[in-house]
């Protein structure tokens, strides 16, 4: 009896296993196919346009008229967004990090939570998703309510003060690249990058404030990239949750995968230990990287942008051992102030190298800029009081520009520095202070913001995505 009993229970524990395997092989093509439908979606509203121009281009090569123009579509708001959100939830519920959400509302309430559904940040649902049934979120607090208002007017004053009247001189350089010498397209490269960062982080400012006015926090999505000494302590600094939710459910799963660390075994063993590990590094930063440029845009350039920045994370992993050592045998000290400031300014650059590559909508544009940079590059003409006219704005406006990027600095400064955020550190400060500080921003917003009947509402840089 007790061998029958025994027996008995090896079968059944054979039959739990079986049905665990079923159980996972099912989850796991259910899984797959919500990966592909949802990915699918969003390839098809990002890709759909240059598929059909392209469609257009061949048919008017081979003899046809007029444009047909059937392949034009909304892109849906926001729609990489609650994608990149929707995706996270599903592999981390697949995964077992939290259970899932049986409420299809409070569920859908995540997704479309509208501070963050139209530039993000990309939240975690273990992180947003809990906060809106927390009891203690709904009480009034004073302090909360002033810093999530001081938080959207530095926002607004980042937006309309300093990124759209940057994007003016930009826009106006980019469609005038024949009147423009080399130092002017080189300038606008340069603004360029500082615009990027006023819009987007503007806008995190304006969403992170109207959020904490309901009393939920959402993720800051960017920590001074302007501080960073690396152009990899940049993208750790820069929209931080687009790079996390890469790290967590790209990179990871790929770089821990068997079948990758049997490829890097076998590189190893074929051409050496330097050559496998610098194979199991780099691959996987083409991939991301190539794969994140060809999400911010379509077409050669954002390919270019995806390589161009593979190709830096690749040196600087391929280089760190020499690096180390020419700073050794120079005697270099990094710890210096002035150190820092030459890693700052050079990450800087190289930032804008990428934009140098996407600004001008062409390869071919931006390798004009570069030619022009050695054939006739003028710095002269930068002192020239009419020669900001002739792109939309003048002399007064760019020192308004490097006014708002030096506050924008000096704030940034303060954060690293202080370890509190430039509201918290203004509200700790006395009365007086504190209206003085609320009336400059006030004022510089109302007074010499970029608003009002003449002016051309393009929206935020990243809504499009």
């Amino acid at each position: 009896l007790d061998r029958i009993n025994v027996r008995q229970s090896g079968l059944d524990k054979v039959r739990d296993r079986e049905q665990r395997q079923k159980l996972a092989s099912r989850s796991r093509k259910i899984l797959v196919a919500i990966i592909v439908l949802v990915v699918g979606n969003l390839v098809f509203h990002k890709y759909w346009g240059m598929a059909g121009e392209l469609f257009d281009a061949i048919r008017l090569y081979l003899g046809g008229t007029g444009e047909i123009g059937w392949w034009q579509i909304a892109l849906p708001l926001g729609l990489s967004y609650y994608t990149f959100s929707g995706l996270g939830y599903l592999l981390d519920v697949y995964w077992k990090r939290y259970p899932c959400q049986k409420n299809y509302a409070k569920f859908l309430l995540y997704i479309v939570y509208f501070p963050h559904i139209i530039q993000g940040p990309i939240e975690r649902y273990g992180l947003l998703g809990n906060q809106f049934f927390e009891e203690q979120r709904v009480r009034f607090q004073a302090e909360r309510i002033e810093q999530a208002i001081m938080l959207m007017c530095f926002g607004y004053f980042k937006k309309l003060f300093v990124a759209d009247r940057i994007v003016i001189l930009v826009d106006g350089v980019v469609a005038n690249l024949e009147g423009a010498p080399g130092s002017m397209q080189i300038l606008a490269v340069l603004f360029s990058g500082a615009w990027i960062y006023a819009d987007f982080s503007g806008y995190m400012d304006i969403a992170r404030g109207a959020s904490m006015i309901f009393g939920i926090e959402i993720n800051r999505n960017f920590n001074h990239p302007m501080m960073a000494r690396s152009v990899s302590e940049w993208w750790r600094r820069w929209h931080m949750s687009l790079s996390s939710w890469w790290r967590d459910y790209i990179y990871m799963p790929m770089a821990t995968s068997l079948k990758f660390i049997s490829k890097c075994a076998n590189v190893r063993k074929k051409y050496g230990k330097t050559a496998g590990k610098l194979f199991k590094e780099i691959v996987p930063i083409f991939l991301i990287w190539i794969t994140t440029g060809l999400w911010h845009g379509t077409g050669m350039t954002y390919f270019a942008w995806g390589v161009y920045f593979s190709i830096l994370f690749s040196c600087s992993a391929i280089f760190a051992a020499w690096n180390k050592k020419i700073v050794e045998k120079l005697h270099i000290n990094t710890g210096s102030k002035g150190f820092h400031l030459f890693q700052m300014v050079r990450t800087y650059l190289l930032f804008c190298g990428g934009r140098l590559l996407t600004i001008f909508g062409s390869l071919a544009n931006s390798a004009g800029v570069i030619e022009k940079v050695f054939k006739d590059f003028n710095l002269g003409f930068l002192f020239r009081e009419d020669s900001y006219t002739l792109f939309g704005t003048c002399v007064a406006e760019v020192w308004f520009m490097l006014a708002g990027i030096a506050v924008m600095l000096i704030a940034d400064t303060i954060e690293e520095q202080k370890g509190v955020t430039i509201c918290q550190w203004v509200l700790e400060r006395r009365w007086f202070v504190r209206s003085v500080v609320y009336a400059s921003v006030f004022l510089a917003v109302a007074l010499f913001g970029i608003y009002g009947v003449d002016y051309s509402l393009d929206g935020f840089a990243y809504q499009n995505f």
